[in-house]
């Protein structure tokens, strides 16, 4: 683990997300499917720890610019999509977290607020169940009350994608952050 932190206190995820956050994203995201079939070595070698940093690095980047047609193209499809959680400004939790149609104007949102992400640190913790997990430290701010200030996130890419798609991405302030 980076230690990054805990979730605040104030937080309002569900407990499936709370259990999941916890216990790295691959082992729960079997279970949240009731036609989750296995999948074959061969998919899960398309999410190895480059493809799953691209991945990253491309939602990122279609966020920062709220461009809506990248956006498309680097979410998972509806049945793999899982959520997108994150606390104010812009607070997404249950049920909002899980809309994925509704992605695109929430991003366009935050982008007319200028909400930006900044990738500090990203670390790889493999695949399980034809998800590629990951861990990131990043930077998070935006014009509504938010200056640069220091967020954990967990996350998942589905790897039967090609190429990999986020399925699951749920940020908090890290422990104990100030503004950078």
């Amino acid at each position: 683990m980076l230690g990054l932190g805990t979730w605040p206190a104030g937080a309002v995820y569900s407990c499936e997300m709370r259990h999941t956050a916890l216990a790295l994203v691959c082992v729960l995201l079997q279970g949240c499917s009731s036609t989750a079939a296995p999948v074959s070595a061969r998919v899960e070698n398309r999410c190895n720890e480059l493809a799953t940093r691209t991945a990253v690095q491309k939602f990122i980047g279609a966020f920062n610019a709220g461009d809506s047609a990248r956006l498309e193209v680097v979410l998972a499809s509806a049945e793999t999509f899982r959520w997108y959680s994150t606390d104010a400004p812009g607070e997404r939790f249950e049920p909002h977290a899980r809309d994925r149609p509704g992605m695109a104007s929430y991003v366009q949102q935050r982008h007319a607020q200028h909400e930006r992400l900044e990738l500090q640190r990203f670390k790889f913790d493999g695949v399980g169940a034809g998800y590629a997990n990951f861990e990131l430290e990043l930077t998070r701010e935006a014009d509504d009350g938010l200056p640069p200030t220091p967020y954990a996130a967990m996350g998942a890419v589905d790897c039967s994608a090609q190429p990999p798609t986020l399925a699951v991405w749920s940020m908090a302030r890290a422990a104990n952050s100030r503004a950078v």
